[in-house]
């Protein structure tokens, strides 16, 4: 498996029949890139003028979900994103990796480092 790879994600469009979803979310999907920069870094590439910020989530101590606030907009559960990342998810959580995260925070750039297993 070679880094850096782009990741697939599951987005908020589940949600929707085709071409229902609210302008906002399909253009915060459309502009939105994920990325593997090595085993224990992420990468969100995502449309600063609708995008705030981005919150890391541990639903229960396996699922990985990133929660994007939108700008000017309350959509309330169609904020949430999961990345498809080929993390072990039980030993991610269990080790303390998901909360020893570190961020680094650009306009439309979020990088989020977590320590390596070894």
């Amino acid at each position: 498996m070679g880094y850096p790879k782009e990741i697939r994600y599951e987005s908020p469009l589940r949600h929707f029949h085709p071409g229902m979803a609210p302008e906002l979310i399909q253009k915060v999907v459309e502009q939105t890139k994920m990325f593997m920069i090595d085993e224990n870094i992420i990468q969100i590439l995502y449309p600063e003028d609708l995008v705030e910020d981005i919150h890391t989530v541990n639903v229960d101590n396996y699922t990985y979900r990133l929660d994007f606030k939108y700008k000017n907009e309350q959509c309330v559960l169609w904020e949430c994103y999961f990345p498809e990342v080929p993390w072990n998810r039980e030993n991610f959580f269990k080790n303390k990796r998901f909360a020893n995260g570190k961020r680094i925070e650009m306009p439309g750039n979020l990088v989020i480092e977590y320590p390596k297993l070894s």
